[in-house]
């Protein structure tokens, strides 16, 4: 009897270093409970940060945030992920102006722009227009590109990476401004790859996500905001696929300006 005692304790001592195990595996990101390892970094917080990266944030509403409670953009919720994620800080600096275009920001707040770029002294600036500012007024498109251009070829002159981020899906850039959206968006990712330079980069966020609703079959409405701007679900949304965009770019580096040899 005395034996059979012993052989259950050692059988459930056994099995409480099994399950103690796989907790503490679990808690160091080593082992899932769906049996899948993790093997990205983008899937664990780091312990120590070891570099700050200055990123300065030009848009629209919609970059800013509109419609999130905590004006809680696609845009910061993808570089706190980084932070989070990553060895490096990404300090975010909030320079969008409401209701603006890249037209606006080249001509009437051109001073403002190069203010900016002289005193925040950015490591990356992000340009990230809602578009539906340049699609209701007719923006042309060659306009629309060269007003760009200017703005990029600022960010580098400062020695700054410019990425360049295209806004998430909207009702309005779904339905009454679908054609004309869609030909900003092409415009932008054409642009970039005609300049071909280390240190400009583009992410279609408005093509995955519309391609996301496809795969599950939704539509624009659960990330209704309003017509113009998504909820926090299409914020997050969004914020989610640039943050997997960057991290598929530049893995768990920081996003450095590239000089020429």
């Amino acid at each position: 009897m005395n034996a059979r005692i012993r052989w259950i304790a050692a059988v459930l001592s056994l099995a409480g270093l099994v399950i103690g195990g796989r907790a503490l595996w679990v808690s160091m990101g080593l082992f899932h409970p769906s049996g899948s390892r993790h093997t990205a970094v983008s899937y664990r917080r780091v312990a120590k940060h070891t570099r700050t990266e200055r990123v300065v944030v030009i848009g629209g509403s919609i970059a800013h945030g509109w419609k999130d409670p905590n004006r809680n953009s696609y845009l910061k919720r993808a570089f706190q992920s980084l932070t989070e994620h990553t060895p490096t800080v990404y300090q975010y600096i909030d320079r969008t102006i409401i209701g603006a275009n890249g037209t606006q920001l080249d001509t009437m707040y051109a001073d403002r722009f190069r203010t900016w770029l002289h005193t925040d002294k950015p490591d990356i600036v992000v340009i990230s227009w809602g578009l539906l500012n340049d699609a209701k007024p007719k923006v042309p498109i060659d306009d629309f590109k060269q007003h760009l251009q200017n703005e990029i070829n600022q960010v580098l002159a400062h020695q700054a990476v410019a990425i360049i981020v295209t806004p998430p899906v909207t009702k309005a850039s779904y339905t009454q401004y679908a054609e004309q959206q869609q030909a900003y968006v092409n415009a932008e990712m054409e642009l970039v790859r005609k300049l071909n330079n280390p240190n400009v980069y583009a992410f279609d966020v408005f093509g995955q996500m519309k391609q996301y609703l496809a795969d599950h079959h939704q539509t624009w409405e659960p990330y209704y905001g309003d017509g113009w701007h998504p909820n926090s679900a299409g914020h997050a949304l969004a914020g989610q696929l640039l943050y997997q965009d960057l991290t598929q770019q530049f893995g768990a580096q920081p996003i450095l300006f590239r000089t020429s040899e």
